[in-house]
């Protein structure tokens, strides 16, 4: 089954790949489970039969005793995203390892060429709407001035900072199953950054086909707890049911209106992005 890839058709540049996991992750939860709740030494994981394993992996994914999905390493290759993104993701560090790209060893082929050869992502919604001239030149202004301070002895650590932040980068992203269970939780609500509801979307499905079940608990926070627990969600006058579709739709209750802050018209464009572009 490994490895497994996902590209995305909202991000063209972005494909994430599970390139590594247990080969038997249900037996190595049931196995951590056994030994520290039942006391049960098993020989081996090897031991444990399929139904027993998918049992025990059941009960632990609804909330009994979550430490053995712990024992479940996740590795998966992200590349094609920027900057932005990459600000983003770092910010996730229990039960995670990040690998990223350095800008200084590929200095002349990605930031030396970063208007020529393309490297950079943009939102769909640059696109779009056909974003214009000026940022056009933007990028090429960028790539000449990093190409000019790097001819005066600028050294390539120092001239990186001239570089937009949507300069492409690509991570070995390394999370236990517990922690990209957290990530899910709060980076596939539909109001957050696009670019990482799409990247954790695309993990997700790669997990659901590496295995189904452990797939299944991925999911936002709203769907297990039943109601949004976000104040940019804010029901208004004129959104007297939120902004988020889940809400609208009645598939989660809103909060209640003395509960939050007024933040929702924030919310309501990052809402309409994600309504149009990802379809979400």
């Amino acid at each position: 089954m490994i490895p497994v890839t996902r590209k995305s058709e909202v991000f063209p540049k972005m494909e994430v790949m599970l390139y590594d996991a247990p080969t038997c992750p249900r037996k190595l939860i049931a196995f951590s489970y056994l030994e520290c709740i039942e006391d049960r030494r098993t020989a081996s994981v090897d031991q444990l039969s399929d139904e027993e394993a998918t049992k025990v992996t059941e009960w632990v994914l609804k909330g009994g005793h979550t430490p053995s999905l712990e024992s479940i390493h996740l590795c998966f290759n992200i590349r094609g995203v920027s900057r932005v993104f990459s600000h983003q993701i770092v910010r996730h560090r229990i039960g995670v390892s990040i690998d990223q790209k350095t800008q200084r060893a590929n200095s002349k082929e990605y930031l030396g060429k970063f208007y020529t050869d393309n490297h950079f992502v943009l939102p769909p919604s640059f696109i779009k709407n056909k974003f214009g001239r000026e940022i056009i030149n933007y990028f090429c202004n960028a790539e000449q001035i990093y190409l000019k301070l790097l001819e005066q002895g600028i050294s390539e650590d120092d001239a990186r900072y001239i570089m937009p932040q949507c300069a492409e980068t690509s991570m070995n992203f390394k999370v236990i199953y517990k922690a990209l269970q957290h990530i899910a939780s709060v980076r596939l609500c539909s109001l957050m950054q696009g670019e990482m509801v799409e990247c954790v979307r695309l993990m997700v499905e790669c997990v659901k086909e590496y295995d189904g079940l452990l797939g299944r608990y991925l999911v936002p926070n709203c769907f297990n707890t039943g109601v949004c627990n976000r104040n940019e969600n804010n029901p208004t006058d004129e959104y007297p049911f939120g902004v988020c579709a889940h809400t609208k739709n009645g598939i989660v209750r809103r909060r209640q209106k003395d509960d939050t802050f007024d933040l929702t018209k924030f919310s309501r464009d990052t809402n309409e992005y994600h309504s149009k572009i990802l379809k979400t």
